[in-house]
């Protein structure tokens, strides 16, 4: 017998998921649930009504969504990595009828496809990098025929489940020598690779990203928001270190017309990185859920979780103004420490991420809930620890 009307389901246990309990909490939103394979962060916070630990397959989401089912009568699903999304698209059918499922089947597949996102660009007039697929061992020769330095992904993420790498970097023709046997096993195991050429220039501050909700109910776009990395981490090709709420106006434009046109659903985040050769912001990646930094939405002044909240329960959602005229800088201790250490130089960019802004934010800091911020402190120390060997 159901007990209560709705409750929000955040897959996963790491820095995303926290970012997303702390928004819905300081909304009001109190039934919350954090679906989880394994013990992160967010698994010592307070927030969650409940944490339910399920096993690291499709079976075990469908399983743990379905029992609880029985308790209400729509569960809001929010992703935070591109598996969990692949679960949506392939459990669809079934998910539909009692939850709130922040997808479009229709263009899923096409759209994870990274060679599809650059041909859309191609259509649509979006900048982006030069780019050639790679579908077989005989195309390899495309690499060596192309201007260096290239990176070659896979079309689609997979490294999330240690299939494949995530991204290689080749400088030169020796550097692609040295690493030839990757590109080879990946095409052998069936995955589509595709090689772009990098854009010049550090990522310190030339990243940038438009991230809005669409509703799966009428393709409205209800918020957004714009902003840009500080900083990545361990280099150039990684991850959310530092970030602030600037970008011109072109990466609004750009990013709306993007998922606009490729009918996309939910949380979605495009990237482009200024290339200084042209002055055009070119197209990096589409991402299908919140990315790392999606806090920096919040902390600006626009909610866009709990935009899908609302829209998921048949609510008004009132149009939100990002704050723009203060400089918000949101970072990531541990990375940014990380960088410190292992980054030559980087003292400079440190010191702007942490205290550049008009307002500094660091992340996972809660008073209200401060275990998740002492569990990421001790793994800070002990990689320091470790690092200091």
């Amino acid at each position: 017998m159901k007990t209560k009307e709705t409750s929000a389901i955040i897959f996963g246990s790491h820095f995303n998921s926290y970012s997303i309990l702390q928004e819905l909490k300081s909304v009001g939103v109190k039934d919350i649930i954090l679906l989880y394979t394994e013990k992160g962060l967010a698994t010592y916070s307070n927030i969650p009504l409940r944490k339910i630990q399920v096993e690291n397959n499709y079976s075990g989401y469908y399983n743990a969504l379905t029992e609880l089912r029985s308790t209400y009568t729509k569960l809001v699903l929010f992703p935070t990595n591109d598996d969990h999304v692949d679960f949506f698209y392939e459990f669809y059918e079934r998910l539909i009828d009692f939850c709130y499922v922040p997808l479009n089947p229709k263009t899923y597949k096409n759209a994870i496809d990274k060679f599809n996102q650059y041909m859309a660009c191609d259509r649509f007039k979006v900048p982006y990098p030069k780019t050639i697929r790679l579908n077989s061992v005989d195309a390899i020769k495309n690499i060596l025929e192309s201007d260096f330095p290239l990176i070659v992904k896979p079309v689609q993420r997979e490294d999330s489940k240690n299939e494949i790498f995530r991204n290689i970097i080749f400088k030169d023709k020796e550097s692609f020598y040295e690493q030839e046997n990757k590109i080879f096993k990946a095409l052998n195991d069936g995955f589509e690779l595709i090689v772009s050429e990098i854009i010049p220039g550090h990522s310190n501050g030339t990243i940038y990203a438009y991230c809005a909700y669409r509703s799966p109910k009428d393709g409205t776009i209800l918020n957004e928001w714009t902003g840009k990395k500080l900083s990545q981490h361990p280099n150039d090709y990684g991850v959310f270190s530092s970030a602030s709420n600037e970008a011109p106006d072109v990466i609004r434009d750009q990013g709306r017309k993007l998922i606009e046109k490729l009918d996309l659903f939910g949380f979605i985040e495009p990237e482009f990185k200024y290339d200084e050769r042209d002055g055009q912001y070119k197209l990096m990646e589409i991402n299908l859920r919140p990315m790392m930094w999606n806090r920096m939405g919040y902390l600006s002044g626009v909610k866009l979780h709990y935009a899908q909240w609302l829209d998921a329960n048949n609510k008004q959602v009132e149009p939100e103004t990002q704050i723009k005229e203060k400089k918000l800088h949101f970072y990531y201790l541990r990375h940014e420490l990380n960088n410190l250490r292992r980054r030559r130089g980087y003292s400079k960019v440190f010191k702007n991420s942490l205290y550049g802004g008009d307002k500094n934010y660091m992340a996972l800091w809660n008073i209200q809930d401060i275990k998740p911020f002492l569990f990421d402190l001790l793994v800070t120390i002990k990689n320091h620890l470790i690092y200091k060997r």
